[in-house]
């Protein structure tokens, strides 16, 4: 029951909703941040992961992702498989000169800003100023935004569960969702 609770106070992300963040972030902040968001909806990365990992643990080549002991939630290193959207994604920020370490690591400010951009609720007036700034300074290169209003503030966790949810609906196994993941399957199978 509490799983049940927490999962509906935290959801993964529609469709329309990941659609909204892929329109933001390549946009906000000229494409600043769009490299964290490319890692969480199509790497499964934790937050916290791709803060800490780095551009060192994205190999195209061998077409893995490389979590370290130090970056890792459960402290044990893992590799996950790259699937060619992110591979082709990241490539694209790299010829941009937009995939470095800055790149994977917006603080919970601009990463606010950039939720509010997408039409999620928040609070904070300080990312409300951030985001309407963000606005006015496209609006005047003549980029307009959409105007998405969802009514419900950023879910937490929302870009892995996304990210889960959709490795799992594509390849339709739980192990090889976990195992790429790195969760059990008593975590994931409830989110």
């Amino acid at each position: 029951e509490v799983m049940n609770v927490l999962c509906k106070k935290n959801p993964a992300l529609t469709n329309p909703q990941s659609q909204a963040l892929l329109d933001v972030a390549p946009i906000a902040f000229d494409g600043g941040y769009a490299a964290f968001y490319a890692h969480g909806l199509f790497g499964g990365s934790r937050v916290k992961e791709t803060k800490r990992m780095g551009v060192e643990g994205f190999d195209p080549e061998d077409g893995v992702q490389a979590v370290s002991t130090e970056a890792a939630k459960k402290d044990e290193a893992r590799e996950s498989t790259l699937y060619n959207n992110l591979i082709v994604i990241v490539e694209a920020l790299k010829s941009a000169g937009l995939y470095t370490n800055k790149n994977l690591r917006p603080n919970h400010n601009q990463r606010a800003a950039i939720h509010i951009l997408a039409g999620f609720a928040s609070n904070s007036k300080q990312a409300h100023r951030r985001a309407n700034h963000e606005r006015k300074r496209l609006a005047a290169l003549g980029i307009v935004l959409p105007e998405y209003n969802w009514k419900i503030p950023f879910p937490s966790n929302a870009l892995r569960r996304t990210s889960l949810s959709m490795h799992y609906k594509l390849f339709m196994s739980e192990a090889l969702t976990v195992e790429w993941a790195g969760n059990s399957a008593s975590v994931f199978k409830p989110y």
